[in-house]
């Protein structure tokens, strides 16, 4: 059973790879203006995970999440652009956001094969537990005496 679960773990992971694998970056600073965005609120608890990423102010302009600005949106409602609602023949910069660019990953769809390889590797981890135990056993309680 366990090996099933490796096996398909693997499976599901080069079919990740292989649906994902044409999903690139457009050029730095491109831009292909969809309107639509994901309406979040930004927390103390999660706003690292969207450092770097752009949202639509009140305004309707596009402003990049910083160490500078974030501590005007800790709490508040915004939209922040993705590379779900892009509309580009390729990722713009806009909805992509900095990280990438700053890490020189063109190929983004390769990023998607680390989260499913992650999965896997914690669907192993637990059946394949490596820790120590030790168990006391009352050996007096199995020995008899000879007669």
């Amino acid at each position: 059973m366990y090996a099933k679960n490796t096996e398909s773990g693997g499976y599901l992971t080069k079919q990740v790879r292989r649906a994902f694998q044409h999903v690139m970056l457009d050029e730095k600073d491109s831009d292909c203006g969809t309107n639509k965005a994901i309406p979040f609120t930004l927390t103390e608890d999660n706003i690292k995970l969207f450092m770097n990423r752009y949202i639509v102010d009140k305004n309707n302009e596009l402003v990049l999440l910083t160490d500078d600005n974030k501590s005007k949106y800790i709490d508040k409602k915004v939209k922040i652009r993705s590379p779900m609602y892009c509309i580009g023949d390729k990722i713009c910069n806009k909805c992509a956001g900095e990280l990438y660019y700053k890490l020189g990953i063109n190929n983004i769809g390769i990023m998607c094969e680390v989260a499913s390889g992650v999965l896997m590797n914690r669907s192993m981890k637990a059946f394949h537990d490596s820790s120590i135990r030790m168990t006391e056993i009352d050996v007096d309680s199995y020995i008899s005496p000879i007669k």
